[in-house]
């Protein structure tokens, strides 16, 4: 950076008359200018050494005026940040944050494993405290130790930081990973009938995909994975490893129901004629003139008046109007119709899909007949379909057995 720019300039108005002559008493006592401009005969702008500045003034006395209009240079900038307190607060502040957040690990990345699994490696160095969050503080030669000893057929490792990403390389060995304990092989096959939705493999290799129609017992994820042997060296039946499936499947699952609905409604029709009747009732024993006169076959009761009373003895006297009605029968409305059925599937769902399901769709045919109305009920549901199956290791042929990633 040149010098000038470190300085701490001036930009300055001069005004008066014959200011040339100024200017050439400033160059005579060494005083130099910088982007000196005459803008007309009585003023003129320039920049001047702040170092110079005071004996500019004195040279100008009276006769001329001087004015600042800027600062330029770094140490002027810099004495105007120092000037203003809460920027300096704000900025020391910013650098310590960015300090802090670089003393620890924002992201660990793991390559070269071949046998091994990314989630193995991951869990060992998250025992060993070494994971995204921890202090950039270890003694890499000695975590890189406890790695050897933590991990099966390792022959080198690697541990740099770029930032605060930690990079991981494995090397491993060329020694045949054991196969005597298979107890703990399964596959996750599907426990029920429907189609692929979701497919998670968290251990071993996918065999279906998003989409297709899954048989209950079909396998989803296989506990039978195939290793990359690069060298050439080993048998077919060596380069299988059998391991814990685990992941998560999620399924369209079909639910077909059917329930019945009266396909008429009662319809009570008020004639205009009725007559008075009364109950009574003294204790337990009731009497009611609608037993004597009864002059139509149907009819229904309005009540008029009515008293009760229970001391001293319970007393209920009821007046009421027997109105004749006329029974007919009206078919429902489709509205009536759809809005039972809503009820119907709602306690359908609640009654046939697990607790894990979700509903998403449902479709609905009705079917008129003679006096009854047949809903058919189809539920489209989400559920979880993946169950553990165990098997046995028999040294299968990878072309049989082992499926090719997808």
């Amino acid at each position: 950076m040149s010098e000038w720019k470190l300085r701490r300039w001036k930009k300055i108005e001069l005004e008066g008359f014959e200011i040339h002559r100024l200017i050439n008493l400033c160059s005579a006592r060494g005083i130099g200018f910088r982007n000196l401009r005459m803008v007309d005969d009585c003023k003129a702008e320039a920049q001047i050494d702040g170092r110079s500045f005071d004996v500019l003034q004195k040279l100008a006395g009276n006769r001329y005026r001087v004015t600042v209009v800027g600062q330029l240079g770094l140490e002027s900038r810099l004495r105007l940040l120092l000037s203003r307190t809460a920027t300096c607060v704000g900025l020391a502040c910013f650098c310590g944050i960015v300090y802090y957040q670089s003393c620890f690990i924002s992201q660990v990345r793991i390559s070269g494993y071949e046998r091994l699994t990314e989630r193995e490696i991951r869990e060992t160095l998250e025992e060993l405290g070494f994971y995204p969050g921890a202090v950039k503080s270890f003694d890499l030669a000695d975590l890189k130790t406890r790695l050897y000893h933590e991990l099966d057929n390792v022959t080198w490792v690697g541990i740099s930081y770029e930032g605060t990403v930690a990079q991981v390389e494995v090397l491993e060995g060329s020694i045949v990973p054991s196969r005597e304990d298979t107890s703990d092989s399964v596959h996750v096959v599907a426990d029920r009938q429907g189609y692929l939705e979701e497919l998670i493999v968290k251990e071993g290799i996918a065999r279906k995909k998003p989409g297709d129609y899954i048989e209950e017992g079909e396998i989803l994820i296989s506990g039978i994975v195939p290793i990359t042997d690069k060298s050439y060296t080993r048998k077919e039946e060596e380069l299988i490893r059998y391991v814990h499936a685990q992941g998560e499947a999620k399924a369209r699952v079909l639910h077909r129901a059917t329930c019945y609905q009266p396909r008429y409604t009662v319809v009570l029709a008020d004639t205009g004629r009725w007559i008075p009747g009364i109950r009574l009732r003294i204790g337990t024993q009731s009497w009611d003139s609608d037993r004597f006169v009864r002059p139509w076959a149907s009819s229904r009761r309005d009540e008029v008046a009515s008293l009760k009373t229970l001391r001293p003895i319970p007393v209920e006297i009821q007046l009421y109007r027997s109105r004749e009605v006329t029974v007919t029968r009206a078919e429902r409305l489709p509205e009536e119709v759809e809005a039972r059925a809503e009820q119907q599937v709602r306690a359908m769902v609640k009654e046939i899909l697990p607790k894990d399901g979700q509903l998403m769709k449902k479709d609905l045919s009705f079917l008129r007949k003679e006096n009854i109305i047949e809903v058919n009920v189809l539920l489209h549901s989400l559920e979880s379909i993946g169950r553990d199956q165990p098997f046995a290791a028999q040294n299968p042929s990878p072309a049989e057995e082992a499926p090719d990633p997808q």
